[in-house]
């Protein structure tokens, strides 16, 4: 987009990285590179960075650049306002009712998905998707189609959920090497689609093809969401041991680069990892912290992740009465680096 090559050619660059802005539609940067890498969308919802700066620093940046913009570029602002979740007479940008219906759509199925309302956000997805291919936004157009294989493989219609990936990753590569992130992410998605069709081989495969590629071409996010999606079907073939050591150093690299919903899966599935082991009380541990991180990061809005969290914890609680008077230890704590 014309404000992507504006925002990383300004001199003000610096007051853009530091608030570490996130969405869900138009952008997406790679905060280990202080955003002047395109990296990817987040996977499933993260806004913004909450352990950023206040919302009036980011108003000001935006005060600040207004006046070097062109109109293209204003509107492509307003919709990351619309994704802040600002008033949009507090940055004093121009109404544009029929960029803000189509991001209305979108991020309605997006909270649809996150409530885990999957016939709903299929239907806003399709529907973003369509009207966004009429204003000829065709970013918006695959950004749509991406969210909506995703919601379908959720769903399990796997079919539709593959021809929606492979869709978008069409629209992607027709876009060029400028959002081989987005290429690869779709990638990513297609071979979770195989894991959970059954065909963990071919996942596996997939994955380890996939990560020198994301490493090498330095997409830091996608390289440690793709080693995320490893260690989970590592736990799926029972590689206990495996998917420990990768989890942990996706956890650790999320919270370097102030990541909070890569964190919140990681540790939740190293929960996963520690009570496949027989280890109840770490386990519970990992739950309630991926629990507050959800929380947290989603300000409620993710409601899919915090009840699925919320069910392990249950039925740990019922597999191992006993839970709190038993000694547990694994060398090592959730809370520390690992």
């Amino acid at each position: 987009m014309v404000l992507d090559g504006l925002l990383c050619n300004l001199s003000d660059l610096r007051a853009w990285s530091e608030v570490g802005v996130w969405t869900n539609s138009s952008f997406g940067y790679d905060t280990s590179t202080a955003c002047t890498t395109p990296d990817s969308l987040p996977e499933y919802g993260l806004i913004y960075d909450l352990h950023g700066p206040p919302a009036s620093l980011f108003v000001e940046s935006v005060q600040m650049l207004t006046a070097q913009l062109t109109p293209q570029c204003r509107s492509e602002l307003f919709q990351l306002e619309q994704q802040r979740s600002l008033p949009v007479e507090q940055l004093g940008l121009p109404p544009y009712s029929s960029q803000a219906t189509v991001l209305t759509t979108f991020d309605k199925g997006l909270a649809a998905f996150l409530a885990g309302r999957h016939t709903e956000a299929q239907s806003r997805f399709q529907l973003a998707a369509s009207e966004f291919h009429d204003r000829g936004d065709f970013r918006g157009e695959a950004d749509s189609l991406l969210h909506l294989g995703i919601s379908f493989r959720h769903s399990k219609d796997f079919v539709t959920a593959r021809s929606s990936l492979l869709a978008a990753r069409s629209m992607y590569t027709s876009f060029g090497s400028e959002y081989r992130a987005e290429q690869l992410q779709c990638a990513r998605h297609l071979a979770r689609v195989e894991e959970d069709r059954g065909n963990r081989h071919q996942a596996l495969v997939a994955y380890q093809e996939l990560l020198p590629i994301t490493e090498r071409e330095g997409f830091v996010t996608q390289h440690f969401w793709c080693l995320y999606y490893l260690g989970h079907l590592y736990n799926r073939i029972k590689m206990y041991k495996e998917a420990a050591n990768v989890l942990k150093d996706v956890v650790n690299k999320s919270r370097e680069i102030w990541d909070g919903e890569m964190e919140g899966f990681a540790t939740e599935e190293l929960g996963y990892t520690a009570e496949s082991q027989r280890h109840p009380q770490l386990a519970m541990s990992c739950y309630e912290k991926a629990l507050q991180i959800f929380n947290m990061n989603g300000e409620g809005r993710w409601v899919e992740s915090e009840r699925r969290v919320k069910k392990r914890m249950d039925q740990l609680r019922h597999g191992y009465p006993e839970l709190l008077r038993v000694g547990d230890t694994w060398g090592w704590s959730i809370d520390a680096k690992m």
